[in-house]
């Protein structure tokens, strides 16, 4: 499965990168990053993450820090997606290894049973919380934890964390530290896991929330909209929600027809309402005139609309339809009221 805040699903033929960032300390800057932070959507997301694909990301509220793995085709493309907050935040970023990848370059093969990554962005597990770990071997006990990790079974490995659920795990084989995302029911539970490898590394354990429960919590401040507004509008950047109305007015029977064999199409509504941004789309018949069409959109920003619409009408769509007969398209805003 793909989790709400996941990009797409894990690419093993992709790079992967931890990132660890900590927003700079001056009390308007974490301010202004924050909310910016808190007011962005998922095709925000997309589309400031460019070739980057997001697996997961949590953050501690309290310290303006957090932790994210993403893949990218290189170190370049994740320095473009990160080139976005290093005015706001200082991030450390290192290539890391699955479990699958760590396990075959210890043992000089592939290993005998395969972690699963679906799950790496998914909420705690009902009435559970989310934790992040970080470990680190003892000076001299690196190739002593490299074995010990790489000879366990798939039963050994499930038994390890208890009552905890992994939704992921990396590694740093240079450094001999590694981070690890789960659910687990109580403290008592993460840290019984953690206990487990005492005699063989340190772990730094924190509650963690990920970018929905994150983004909930910022939004509930007090004032949080219109902080919002203002740091929007101090930025020039455009705020939704947009609508849309576009009528269509068929010229005959046969071309409403055409027209609604185009729109049951791969590349019709369904392809609308899956774009970045949209938010719904509403196809009204006139009552008075079955060649009178009207779609009712809404998209998060006006430029998540214009980007499709400008693929429409480089692909030739857009002049196919309005052979069927005349389109016209009306803009408008949200009001406070």
């Amino acid at each position: 499965m793909v989790c709400p805040s996941q990009t797409q699903p894990p690419n093993p033929n992709m790079p992967t990168f931890y990132c660890e960032y900590t927003i700079l300390k001056n009390q308007q800057t974490r301010d202004a990053c924050m909310t910016f932070f808190a007011g962005m959507t998922e095709a925000d997301d997309q589309r400031e993450l460019g070739k980057v694909n997001l697996l997961g990301r949590w953050s501690t509220i309290g310290e303006g820090r957090g932790f994210c793995i993403a893949e990218a085709p290189d170190a370049a493309a994740m320095s473009a997606w990160l080139s976005n907050w290093v005015p706001m935040a200082d991030i450390y970023t290192v290539p890391v290894l699955t479990d699958n990848e760590h396990r075959a370059m210890i043992l000089g093969k592939e290993p005998s049973y395969k972690v699963s990554y679906d799950m790496v962005s998914a909420a705690p597990k009902a009435g559970e919380s989310l934790y992040f770990i970080k470990y680190k071997f003892h000076c001299g006990k690196r190739s002593e934890g490299f074995k010990a990790f790489a000879s366990m079974t798939e039963e050994q490995d499930e038994a390890d964390g208890g009552d905890c659920t992994s939704y992921g795990r990396w590694h740093v084989p240079s450094e001999g530290c590694g981070y690890a995302i789960a659910s687990a029911p109580s403290a008592a539970a993460i840290y019984k896991w953690a206990y487990n490898w005492e005699p063989l590394c340190d772990c730094e354990i924190q509650g963690v929330t990920g970018d929905a429960t994150t983004r909930a919590i910022l939004r509930k401040a007090p004032g949080f909209a219109a902080k919002h507004a203002a740091l929007m509008e101090q930025l020039g950047i455009e705020t939704g929600p947009h609508h849309v109305t576009a009528t269509f007015t068929m010229s005959s029977a046969d071309k409403r027809a055409a027209f609604e064999n185009i729109l049951k199409s791969p590349t019709g509504l369904a392809k609308t309402r899956a774009a970045p941004g949209c938010h719904g789309v509403d196809v009204l018949q006139d009552p008075e005139n079955p060649l009178v069409v009207v779609f009712q959109q809404k998209w998060a920003r006006k430029s998540d609309w214009q980007t499709l619409f400008d693929e429409r009408k480089a692909s030739g769509m857009l002049d196919k339809v309005q052979e069927f007969g005349t389109l016209e398209i009306q803009h408008r805003t949200a009001t406070k009221y």
